[in-house]
């Protein structure tokens, strides 16, 4: 799995270590857990929430991942 580089706010920083010494779960999983989320209510469509679930998923949604970002960039800009 590639590893990423990112920085938290201050303020996500302290929940999130809060969060962490309450909870039974590790940084990564919490991460992963919360894009997942993000990434299904931003991306909203029923088919978005098949790749998640289907075998052979991460091609799938690297490819429609990287359409999106394409398309919301070009729709901004």
């Amino acid at each position: 799995m590639p590893k990423k580089k990112f920085e938290l706010d201050t303020n996500i920083e302290q929940a999130l270590n809060k969060y962490l010494e309450n909870s039974r779960l590790d940084f990564d999983q919490v991460v992963n857990q919360a894009l997942k989320e993000y990434l299904l209510k931003q991306l909203g469509c029923k088919d978005c929430r098949k790749l998640f679930n289907k075998p052979g998923k991460d091609a799938d949604l690297s490819k429609y991942a990287d359409e999106f970002l394409r398309n919301s960039i070009n729709d901004n800009y």
